[in-house]
């Protein structure tokens, strides 16, 4: 099959192994493989993880309801419109976010794998406050990426060991066009909606990606060590209003 053609829109995809959909595509195929088995499957070259206990879950950093309950809740307001969470992936954010009084979420993956689990652990006719899309985030609105319109609804965004964790490591070239991504969903001022990671980056690795990325505009509001012996961190970062 020949290669796909380099197009304007998808240049920065260059050079970045995890920017590529095939590469989710063969990394879940892996994964849920390994998990329907109940024992070690092999990993294709290059997709090894680090699990929490090296337990058969795809829950990264063990701390989803640590996350939901001490980060999400106090510091994003329900009020404002849904939760988007990018990179969804598997772990029970969900069911988490509905118990800590945020009614209604999106979840977005680039996996039509996940997505498809997804709706079968959360049937629209049980959890009618969920949705689950396959789509790309890190691809303009114009190419049909980027968050589900329309634009500028979302209370907040969150980024559990997904865009944010993988792009600072492998391509932090392309962290401005996710955190232009993340302004586009949010609600705009003068009710900014807020952008959480969780991510292996101690705070002043952070503030050196937002800085290089040239986001001086997003400002830490919240931090907290996250997970059993403290792997993780989750931020709140708020964006102030865009300068034309």
């Amino acid at each position: 099959v020949p290669a796909a053609p380099v197009t304007a829109d998808s240049a920065w995809r260059q050079n970045c192994k995890q920017c590529q959909p095939d590469w989710w595509h063969d990394f879940w195929r892996w994964r849920l493989e390994h998990l329907a088995k109940g024992s070690a499957v092999a990993a294709p070259e290059g997709m090894q993880w680090d699990w929490i206990d090296g337990g058969n879950n795809t829950d990264w950093y063990g701390a989803s309801a640590e996350f939901v309950d001490l980060v999400v809740r106090p510091n994003a307001d329900p009020g404002l419109g849904p939760v988007l969470q990018i990179g969804c992936g598997a772990p029970p954010i969900p069911e988490l976010l509905q118990q800590a009084g945020f009614p209604k979420s999106e979840h977005i993956d680039i996996s039509p794998e996940i997505i498809r689990m997804m709706r079968r652990r959360y049937p629209a006719a049980e959890w009618p406050g969920f949705a689950f899309q396959v789509r790309d985030f890190l691809v303009s609105p114009e190419q049909g990426g980027g968050a589900p319109p329309p634009l500028h609804r979302f209370s907040a965004v969150l980024d559990k060991a997904g865009i944010w964790d993988w792009l600072q490591e492998e391509a932090p070239a392309v962290l401005p066009r996710l955190l232009e991504a993340v302004r586009q969903a949010l609600v705009p001022a003068p009710a900014l909606g807020v952008y959480i990671i969780a991510t292996k980056q101690p705070p002043e690795a952070l503030l050196a990606s937002l800085e290089q990325a040239a986001a001086s505009d997003f400002h830490v509001e919240a931090k907290l060590r996250l997970g059993r012996g403290g792997v993780a961190w989750a931020y709140v970062l708020s964006p102030g209003p865009e300068v034309n």
